[in-house]
């Protein structure tokens, strides 16, 4: 079968969409994944043998450059859903509410299937309570999801919630999570920041972003820490953020405390991470978006069996009544109580290595995409035979 993934993201980063399309090839499927590139102009090329349809994003922030950026934003979203308008295909595997219609649009003329495989809660997710994507997302939800084939997504708290707002049922949920790598405990961030072997790190890896990260408190933190303990952040930025970032750990004089290293390819990221002894898995409550949160960062923790600190939110709940991974912090991501864990942890070894091996267990049981592919071809399986 010919199936068109598109989705309003980063190709080059989109490690779900990618493994989704390589599950899918590895069984015979011809599969095209459409999105964009901050980095190449390139309309055609390929990611792991998986053909790649991009339009590029111009990725300035200040001045012309973000109105640069505005008008190729435009001219990319209006050119994945022109694109996938005029494709023919037996499956239309939409990622976003952005691309839904289109996909709609294009299921309708060419007789194909229509699935809705959606990563967020998109009419919440935005951390104001009215914003004009909540709208738009509500709209386009409402219209086209009693068409749909089949409905995929994150978490069962985001398909508790579309069950509630659209009457969508028989959701099948594959967790964000990677392919089952082998644990060899690495030393790269010490060796990339020049640190003693007996300095204890505490890893922060994502996107810097101003809300919702729980960035400033981890930060803010360092000042209940002593100095054998390190906190290591990972990722990628803006420049003003990472400013911002550097000015914290200069208020609290961190500078021997947190050390910030710049964000790593999906293929190398994960030899960082077994690098660490703790995952910081921190997410500031900031609205309802939050309760739905099942974030990345936990599932590359427990791979790389590490002992976690996670924010009291629904789905880090789930996860820790059924594998006992580690210790929550308070909602609201109180330096203090950061730093309390992280030290509650460190305290008691042994009691911090049943917590590594628990990690390593829920990966290797449930939290690897060997698990989640299963469910993902059981569910091709289905509508190509009905």
């Amino acid at each position: 079968m010919k199936v068109i993934m598109p989705d309003i993201m980063k190709v080059e980063y989109n490690v779900r969409v990618l493994q989704e399309a390589e599950t899918l090839r590895n069984v015979g499927h011809d599969v095209v994944v459409v999105g964009f590139s901050n980095k190449s102009k390139k309309r055609n090329f390929t990611i792991n043998d998986i053909p790649i349809v991009s339009f590029y994003l111009h990725d300035g922030r200040k001045g012309v450059s973000r109105l640069i950026r505005y008008v190729t934003a435009f001219k990319m979203i209006l050119g994945i859903n022109f694109y996938v308008i005029f494709q023919k295909a037996d499956v239309y595997h939409a990622h976003n509410f952005h691309v839904l219609p289109a996909c709609w649009f294009s299921a309708f003329i060419h007789g194909g299937k229509l699935i809705y495989d959606t990563h967020e809660t998109w009419t919440v997710h935005k951390n104001r309570k009215y914003h004009p994507e909540h709208i738009f997302a509500f709209i386009v939800e409402k219209l086209f999801l009693r068409f749909i084939t089949r409905f995929i997504t994150v978490n069962e708290m985001v398909a508790d919630y579309y069950k509630t707002k659209y009457d969508v049922n028989n959701a099948t949920i594959l967790y964000n999570t990677r392919k089952i790598l082998p644990l060899v405990k690495k030393d790269l961030i010490r060796e990339d920041l020049n640190l003693q072997k007996s300095k204890k790190i505490a890893l922060f890896v994502g996107g810097f972003w101003p809300n919702g990260r729980g960035i400033m408190e981890l930060i803010q933190s360092s000042e209940f820490l002593n100095g054998n303990i390190a906190i290591v952040l990972i990722g990628y930025g803006s420049e003003q953020m990472l400013q911002k970032m550097s000015d914290e750990i200069e208020r609290y004089d961190g500078q021997d405390k947190v050390f910030i290293l710049p964000g790593q390819p999906p293929d190398k990221l994960m030899d960082y991470v077994m690098s660490a002894d703790i995952g910081m898995n921190l997410i500031k409550r900031e609205s309802q978006a939050q309760d739905f949160q099942s974030p990345w960062k936990l599932f590359e923790y427990c791979m790389s069996g590490l002992a976690v600190v996670s924010t009291d939110l629904p789905f880090h709940r789930k996860v820790y009544g059924k594998f006992k991974i580690g210790e929550f912090c308070d909602k609201d991501n109180s330096p203090k109580s950061i730093a309390t864990q992280i030290k509650l942890l460190l305290k008691d070894r042994k009691r911090l290595d049943q917590f590594k091996k628990n990690a390593r267990k829920a990966a290797e049981e449930e939290f690897n995409w060997k698990v989640q592919e299963e469910k993902l071809l059981k569910l091709y399986t289905e509508i190509t035979t009905h």
